[in-house]
């Protein structure tokens, strides 16, 4: 069918041509569809279809053209498949992938793996830039400007990141999330805005160095943070609120087994005591189905109002495994003491999940979580805690063609003193508690080739009211329609389901009702733009009628570019129908994309010349190459006027260079070691041989009657070394020709090639290519097979005497 070579890509306004010839080898007449796939062209359809109708023996060239768009351009390769089909029914006979190559002189190592995966989006702005300006209620007007960029280095990168915004109201902006960051190989060297993820909150201006080992598996951290986000406070760093740590870690990316420890010290002004913590985490698995993470944390403080040490801790466990193929279970766990001064102070947590496939169609869920909240402080006098219980079972029942649906039992208990002072002084600031029980169901219709979906559900069921102790019925019903882009949905709830719509509905002596509807759109309405809007109502006792709307507008001109428009409205009748308004707009710009390697690299120089002397040297007499074709590392480039070309932000390591295509001039395949920051490599050309060859037909007088075809014979040649390995197709008069270096070679007659009731003897031949000499190969006997001849004798009998 196509020829495999890559196609040759060197003037970005030319079109891409690629050839095929088609030949029916078979004895009867077929239609046949030739379907041309260039992925993520853009500007023009990525399919085009020929078609044709194909006589017995009858052979036929096509070509396909086609302007290569800028998104391809920026590659530097890109495929084409094609596919040859025959038939009514379109039967797949044979696909080939056609590279095309963009040949320039110059060329970064990860240049095509960052344009491969960000040529369809918008990058991200770790690696571009983004202005805005943002008004809310046209009083109060922000600046922001956000985003980074990255700057390789022979020795890993260094990357930019920032957030600078600032309110017209204020004197100082504001810069969070900013930070410089060194990256060599694992390691990493940051100053900025920093954080960690620990117990105690890490996160601010300062800095830390990660040290790690070359694959990530064993690392040390070591920072110091002024738990002040805004770099440019004018506070001092360091005075009064400020943390230092340092975390080891084993087996950092060992999906089976590691270990992270922990040291914090802290001074924290807000709880008025110097904070020293301590944690070790462990994980393992056992198996392929079952692993754990157990953690303990440990943690001293010196409280200077009271002028004492205390001593507090935490714990936490986590689960999951699997039970053959018909349970699947996690869970987790965890425990601090009231005065731990983590993040999660007197906290007692139970999560537990399970899941049992009853049959193929059937399964059944079940789910348990338990929360406690008391909090407290030797500095201030917390008044806060809560209880919170969830059980929750559900069991999935048989689709129906495209209608699925499943029943659901949910208990709820909820206990809090949050809202004890909203229900007058008789509860004396005890916790108020809520149970409640609810049967519900949920389904779903979609059908897949209308592109629309319908999603219900129902539920009801009752709660003892927290204040009178009634029982009071409570019940939700919803359903949701999509349709392509454009979404709609509503839903009605009467009766409470936590304890805060409860109060406030009490508070006005009335039943608790919520009211929702919305209507959403999310369109891509051409390549460059894209609108997502929506518009919502709510309606509940407490709240009173809430609309509000939203835009979300994005025009993209091209890839680096693209313009941003939202907008936003609600109206709060609860508080004097107070209006909000938010209008921003912005522009963004994408750098070069994609991340700089982060080990060291190297720039490959390579030399190439004619080496008229054969001596291996660029010497006197000897002439740089322009305009040669050279492959370095499987990707193309092409020799300058100085015969160089530059291959730079190469990783060390071991490439292979070679020719790209057969000619008159010629080099051996060579592999290059890099390992210093700067290599030179001289690729000198001699002159090759020329091999010429040819087949011919053997018919003798009872061959079978072909249509003899001398193009579209395959050759394969292969150096005895395995170095190089060519291909060469025989022409319209049966002939080939080829350039190949010196050396010794076999060449391969491809049999799959041959026509229909022909067969060859020798399909290999030996030669020696000598430079500037002509081989001329004895021709290939392309054998027709002979008819089968059935030869009946008669005998005359002899008349008896």
């Amino acid at each position: 069918m196509v020829d495999n070579r890559p196609n040759l890509l060197t003037n970005p306004d030319d079109s891409v041509r690629i050839n095929v010839t088609l030949q029916n080898s078979g004895n009867i007449t077929e239609d046949v569809y030739l379907v041309f796939n260039v992925p993520n062209l853009q500007g023009a359809s990525p399919f085009t279809e020929l078609t044709a109708t194909l006589h017995p023996g009858e052979q036929r060239d096509f070509t396909h053209s086609f302007l290569v768009s800028s998104n391809l351009l920026a590659t530097e390769r890109f495929d084409v498949r094609v596919s040859v089909l025959k038939g009514r029914d379109k039967q797949i006979v044979e696909t080939r992938t056609v590279n095309v190559h963009s040949i320039i002189s110059n060329r970064n190592y990860n240049s095509f793996l960052r344009d491969q995966a960000y040529s369809m989006g918008q990058g991200s702005l770790d690696n571009g830039i983004l202005v805005s300006y943002r008004t809310y209620n046209f009083n109060s007007q922000t600046m922001q400007l956000q985003g980074g960029g990255y700057l390789d280095l022979p020795a890993g990168y260094l990357h930019l990141k920032g957030n600078v915004y600032k309110y017209n109201t204020q004197p100082l902006p504001y810069v969070s999330n900013t930070s410089l960051t060194y990256q060599l190989n694992e390691s990493q060297f940051v100053v900025g805005n920093v954080q960690e993820q620990t117990q105690l909150s890490l996160y601010g201006r300062g800095a830390k160095v990660l040290l790690s080992d070359r694959e990530g598996r064993n690392r040390v951290t070591i920072g110091a943070v002024d738990q002040n986000y805004n770099l440019v406070d004018e506070r001092p760093w360091f005075n009064d609120y400020y943390s230092y740590f340092v975390k080891g870690e084993l087996g950092a990316n060992n999906v089976k087994n590691g270990l992270v420890a922990t040291y914090v010290y802290q001074k924290n002004p807000y709880e008025k005591a110097i904070f020293n913590l301590g944690s070790l985490e462990w994980r393992y698995r056992f198996s392929n189905t079952w692993n754990m993470e157990l953690a303990a944390h440990g943690a001293t403080g010196s409280y200077s109002e009271i002028g004492e040490n205390h001593y507090s801790g935490a714990a936490e466990m986590k689960y999951s495994g699997r039970v053959e193929d018909k349970l699947q279970l996690n869970g987790s766990a965890f425990y601090s003491d009231p005065y731990f001064p983590g993040n999660r102070k007197g906290v007692l947590s139970l999560m537990q999940n399970g899941s049992v496939s009853l049959s193929d169609r059937m399964n059944l869920n079940l789910s348990y979580s338990y929360n406690r909240s008391n909090p407290k402080s030797y500095s201030y006098d917390y008044n806060y805690n809560s209880e919170n219980q969830n059980a929750n079972i559900s069991i999935s029942l048989p689709s129906i063609k495209n209608f699925n649906n499943s029943l659901n039992y949910q208990h709820q208990r909820e206990s809090s003193s949050s809202y004890s002072y909203l229900v007058g002084d008789d509860n004396d600031g005890a916790n108020l508690n809520m149970r409640s029980h609810r049967m519900g169901w949920q389904w779903r219709w979609q059908n897949p080739a209308w592109k629309y979906s319908l999603f219900g559900t129902i539920e009801g069921g009752f709660f003892k009211n927290p204040i009178s102790k009634d029982i009071v019925s409570q019940g939700k019903a919803s359903l949701s329609f999509s349709y392509k882009w454009i979404t709609m949905g509503t839903s009605w709830q009467q009766g409470a389901y936590y304890l805060f719509e409860q109060v406030m509905a009490q508070r006005q002596e009335k039943v608790f009702t919520r009211f929702t509807a919305s209507a959403s759109v999310n369109h891509q309405l051409s390549n460059k733009f894209r609108i997502s809007s929506g518009v919502n109502f709510s309606n509940d006792v407490y709240q009173g009628a809430i609309p509000s709307v939203n835009l979300n507008t994005t025009y993209t001109p091209s890839n680096r570019v693209s313009f941003i428009l939202t907008g936003s409205w609600y109206k709060y009748p609860n508080q004097g129908n107070r209006e909000i308004f938010n209008v921003e707009g912005g522009v963004r710009y994408n750098f070069s994309r994609g991340v700089p390697l982060k080990g060291r690299k190297s720039s490959i120089i390579a030399k190439v010349y004619y080496d008229y002397n054969a001596n291996g040297i660029y010497d006197k007499g000897d002439a740089p190459a322009e305009g040669y074709l050279v492959e370095i590392d499987r990707k193309a480039f092409i020799s300058g006027e100085k015969g160089e070309v530059k291959y730079s932000s190469v990783p060390f390591g071991s490439y292979d260079v070679k020719q790209l295509q057969a000619g008159e001039w010629s080099f051996s395949r060579q592999e290059i070691e890099v390992n210093s920051y700067k290599t030179g490599v001289e690729i000198p050309l001699r002159q090759s041989g020329t091999l010429q060859g040819s087949i011919r037909y053997i018919v003798g007088e009872n061959s079978i009657e072909i249509k003899q075809r001398n193009e579209g014979f395959r050759f394969t040649i292969t150096s005895n070394d395995g170095k190089l390995r060519q291909t060469a197709v025989s022409d319209g008069q049966g002939n080939f020709i080829t350039f190949l270096p010196t050396g010794n070679y076999s060449i391969t007659l491809d049999v799959r090639t041959l026509p229909e009731h022909t067969e060859i003897e020798e399909t290999v031949k030996d030669f020696t290519i000598e430079g500037g000499g002509v081989v001329k190969l004895e021709p290939f006997d392309i054998v027709v097979k002979t008819r089968q001849i059935n030869v009946r004798k008669f005998f005359a009998q002899t008349p008896e005497e």
